[in-house]
């Protein structure tokens, strides 16, 4: 159930420079992946949360969605049985409407400690990898390793020059950061159709922030923003019958 592709439309564009030592090039510090002999892709990442935080993330439904896969190709959980013989399904989405799907079955189920699963990608049918991720506990901590076995050489390098390591290597960024968060705490995302430098003034001025902020047919006589580390966001907020609500 590792996340295998950087550019879905784009699969066997992108190739990753390798080391003498079978290392592909990354951050060396962050997430590691090397090829083991002919057939197998070995990942390693140390997450800053506890196993059980970490496990639970994985193998989650409602949590797959939240750092699964690259950013701009949305994933949904259609299927997700985490037990020996259960069935996995999740399908990524593009801009365009475009639809990609994975899907699998676990092999094993050891929580906290141990997954194993087939991996398949829908577009690319009957190259089928076993991925094994094991959830080490470093006191506070978790290092994950997951050992994908393929078929053949030919499927192994295949994936390797798809284009899989920045796929991966945003998924983990993406997970990091989930799992950084406060439990409880609300995500909110919204994709803008105008330029970043628009949106950030948009965002900071207080002028332009009067435009916009609150719900429709309320207004925004008063509103200070003090934007520095320590500063303050203070702000009149008026309904449409004349009540004022004060913020900050």
């Amino acid at each position: 159930m590792t996340p295998k592709g950087e550019d879905l439309k784009s699969k066997g564009n992108a190739r990753p420079k390798q080391r003498e030592d079978n290392s592909i090039r990354g951050d060396e510090n962050r997430t590691s992946v090397s090829l083991v002999g002919d057939r197998e892709i070995l990942i390693t990442r140390v997450f800053n949360a506890p196993r059980d935080r970490v496990f639970k993330a994985f193998c989650d439904p409602t949590l797959i969605p939240e750092w699964w896969g690259p950013a701009k190709y949305p994933t949904t959980v259609e299927a997700m049985d985490v037990r020996p013989g259960g069935k996995w399904r999740y399908v990524s989405r593009a801009e365009d409407g475009s639809e990609f799907g994975f899907h699998g079955e676990y092999r094993e189920v050891v929580p906290p400690e141990r997954v194993a699963s087939t991996f398949e990608f829908e577009g690319m049918p009957g190259h089928v990898a076993v991925d094994t991720a094991t959830f080490e506990d470093l006191g506070g901590k978790t290092k994950i390793t997951i050992r994908s076995v393929f078929a053949s050489k030919e499927d192994r390098d295949g994936m390797v020059q798809s284009g899989m390591e920045g796929g991966l290597r945003e998924s983990h960024e993406r997970f990091e950061t989930w799992l950084a968060l406060t439990p409880g705490t609300v995500v909110i995302t919204r994709l803008f159709d105008a330029p970043r430098d628009r949106v950030w003034k948009a965002w900071t001025d207080p002028a332009q922030t009067k435009r916009w902020f609150g719900p429709t047919g309320f207004t925004l006589p008063s509103c200070t923003i003090d934007f520095r580390v320590g500063g303050k966001f203070v702000y009149c907020m008026r309904s449409p019958d004349g009540k004022d609500f004060w913020g900050l």
